[in-house]
């Protein structure tokens, strides 16, 4: 067994997975990210996945933010667009209503994707999140937002920008693959109200492009 081998088989064990709650995450999410990113491809093959399932899903956080951009060309990123393409994600995270997530979980064990954990802090504005993980190092966070949960988000936003916002999805494109995104208004409003790492603030700064009228 070589040694990227097993490092992979403790990442994704249950007993890591539970401990990193008690491991800084700046720690933990840099030899994640180093060593097992969560690929363009293989987020492309679990959104396809969803798809074909016919799982309703919403795609948010960083490769959500790479989708809106991609699908406006890169054009309205900016520069920090340009700096960031190609930059090293941690995970995927998807929004799922609660009414679909028993179908998500089937979908995504069928994929490779299991829970080892019971519950995460998805934040503020999600605060149940579910985090599954493959024996192949990926990560998926599951946010659970009922229909009723979304109004702190919308709020936020309309502070942010001084303008009513839409909260319906958007199509962002993931390796070719047209998938529904979170608009980018309220990706802006995610990114608010906590202490960012650099890769929170640099899709900040692309977000912030995004939203400018």
């Amino acid at each position: 067994m070589t040694l990227r081998s097993a490092l992979r088989r403790i990442l994704v064990s249950t007993p890591f997975t539970t401990a990193e709650r008690l491991i800084p995450d700046n720690a933990v999410e840099s030899v994640r990210r180093a060593l097992f990113p969560m690929t363009q491809d293989e987020v492309r093959r679990v959104l396809a996945g969803l798809i074909a399932a016919q799982v309703p899903f919403v795609l948010a956080g960083g490769w959500g933010v790479d989708a809106l951009a991609t699908g406006q060309g890169g054009r309205k990123g900016g520069r920090e667009w340009g700096r960031r393409r190609g930059r090293r994600h941690l995970d995927v995270d998807v929004i799922a209503a609660p009414e679909v997530l028993a179908t998500m979980l089937a979908a995504l064990a069928d994929l490779g994707y299991r829970q080892p954990a019971e519950d995460w802090d998805g934040g503020w504005w999600a605060p149940h999140k579910l985090v599954l993980v493959s024996d192949g190092g990926g990560r998926i966070d599951v946010l659970i937002l009922a229909a009723d949960q979304w109004e702190p988000l919308l709020r936020r936003a309309v502070e942010l920008l001084g303008h009513d916002v839409d909260r319906a999805p958007v199509p962002g494109h993931v390796g070719g693959l047209t998938v529904p995104c979170l608009p980018a208004a309220l990706q802006l409003a995610t990114h608010d109200g906590f202490e960012m790492n650099r890769h929170q603030r640099a899709d900040r700064r692309v977000l912030a492009e995004l939203t400018r009228r």
